[in-house]
């Protein structure tokens, strides 16, 4: 008896939905492997970011109070007698929001000056700042930062950002001391939203505390977290991501990290791994659906085939739409680069035909853009031109040339032109050379919040 053919057809059939079936099911496991492994690319990304973010944040609010304390210490240093830490603290408009009050001690820690008169003649001996800071050797002072604290002079949280004074031996002359506020750090953590649980601090690897944080899990500035296992994944490295408990309860979150440079300061930023994740936990829930779904359609071979060549087709539709989009950007990418290229060339042209100086700078007061008669009626020299020069270093030259006579304090000089350079209006000045040469500047305002000078030799006029 001959086999029976429909038999065949029929156990050849059931072998290859069963293979299919089988392969459906491998497809849409992988697929969930690749989403959830996307995902959680896109959200460590993201974390990541806002830490970098933060972290330049936080440097440049600590820079602001510290450069601020070095300008006092050199200011005491120069004139203690003369010194009114009030005065030069109502100056520094840049702490305006990040630090509040200020003290000075002697080298006893007894307060000589304060921005609170009611801490006059306080003793300040046994706080932390001024602990560390009289026993530094001289030669080695640093800035001081101290953890979260409230103490019995300055009564609102606050970390200590203090330097050391001295003497013109060298000794020991006390410290000057600024609050650097908790509210500051944590106005810089709200900034974000990393959803329901999201949860951002700033720890300290020398004493595992917490200087601040935000979230439903945040607890008082100054707690411990030295023996939990996320100061224990944060501690030995820069920066990284590292998933589980947060320190301040349970519950188990994505943690990117990251140190401040030069300082024993770590920002971490987390968000809750369930929410994070969710998007990835929706469409592994559609990917099995889809796969269910599949099986059945499996079983009816007929529709199975139409059903793949309509996926067939449009995904072949999408592409060729997506070539098309590609092609028409990569056009218009080439003609914005040849219109760049041309304005670039017609600018440099412009530049060399001018027979006066021209000189461009960035709204950061840095050199830009010159043509070759600058240097000369300037009066800078050529070799030490170019992109991203400060002005400062300009005007250096031009002292040391003598284009503005003699200069007792060139520093002092620098300093005076360029806050004028920043307040004066545009328009049109005159300049005598040390060669009676009469120059006429000319400057008015770029868009980006820049200028363009013209240099003009005048005198025969």
């Amino acid at each position: 008896m001959k086999p029976d053919k429909h038999l065949f057809l029929a156990a050849g059939i059931i072998v290859s939905v069963g293979m299919m079936i089988a392969m459906t099911w491998i497809g849409t496991q992988r697929t969930i492997e690749a989403q959830r492994f996307e995902n959680h690319a896109r959200v460590t990304a993201t974390l990541s970011n806002q830490a970098l973010t933060f972290t330049e944040q936080i440097n440049r609010q600590i820079l602001a109070i510290d450069q601020t304390l070095k300008i006092l210490v050199n200011a005491w240093q120069r004139n203690p007698r003369g010194f009114d830490l009030e005065a030069w603290r109502d100056q520094a408009a840049v702490l305006n929001g990040i630090s509040r009050d200020m003290i000075l001690t002697d080298e006893n820690g007894i307060i000589r000056q304060s921005s609170v008169s009611d801490w006059i003649n306080q003793n300040a001996s046994g706080l932390d700042y001024f602990r560390v800071l009289s026993q530094q050797p001289d030669g080695t002072d640093r800035l001081y930062i101290g953890p979260a604290t409230i103490d019995g002079i300055m009564r609102q949280w606050h970390m200590n950002l203090a330097r050391a004074m001295r003497y013109p031996d060298g000794s020991f002359a006390g410290v000057i001391d600024a609050d650097y506020r908790i509210a500051a750090l944590t106005d810089v953590f709200s900034q974000t939203d990393l959803g329901v649980g999201g949860f951002v601090t700033l720890v300290s690897l020398d004493d595992a505390k917490l200087r601040g944080a935000t979230g439903p899990s945040a607890q008082d500035p100054d707690a411990t977290i030295g023996d939990t296992a996320m100061f224990a994944a944060i501690r030995d490295e820069d920066f990284g991501i590292w998933t589980g408990p947060s320190a301040t309860d349970a519950v188990r979150r994505i943690h990117a990290y990251r140190r401040l440079g030069g300082r024993n300061l770590v920002v971490v930023v987390a968000m809750v791994e369930g929410e994070a994740m969710h998007f990835s936990t929706i469409a592994r829930d559609d990917a099995r659906l889809f796969a269910a779904m599949i099986t059945i359609l499996l079983i009816f071979l007929a529709g199975l085939l139409v059903h793949g060549i309509w996926i067939a087709r449009k995904r072949e539709i999408s592409m060729a739409e997506d070539r098309a989009t590609l092609a028409a950007s990569n056009a218009q990418l080439e003609v914005a680069r040849a219109l760049a290229a041309a304005k670039a060339e017609q600018l440099e042209v412009t530049l060399t035909g001018i027979t006066d100086g021209v000189s461009m700078v960035d709204a950061h007061m840095c050199l830009v853009e010159w043509n070759a008669r600058f240097p000369e009626i300037a009066g800078v020299p050529a070799d030490i031109l170019r992109v991203g020069l400060p002005m400062e270093e300009i005007l250096r030259a031009q002292i040391r040339a003598g284009q503005f006579g003699t200069i007792m304090d060139p520093e002092a000089e620098i300093e005076r032109r360029m806050a004028k350079m920043r307040a004066a209006p545009f328009g049109a000045t005159q300049r005598q050379r040390p060669d009676g040469h009469t120059i006429e500047l000319r400057r008015n305002r770029l868009p980006d919040g820049g200028f363009v000078t013209l240099y003009s030799d005048i005198t025969e006029h």
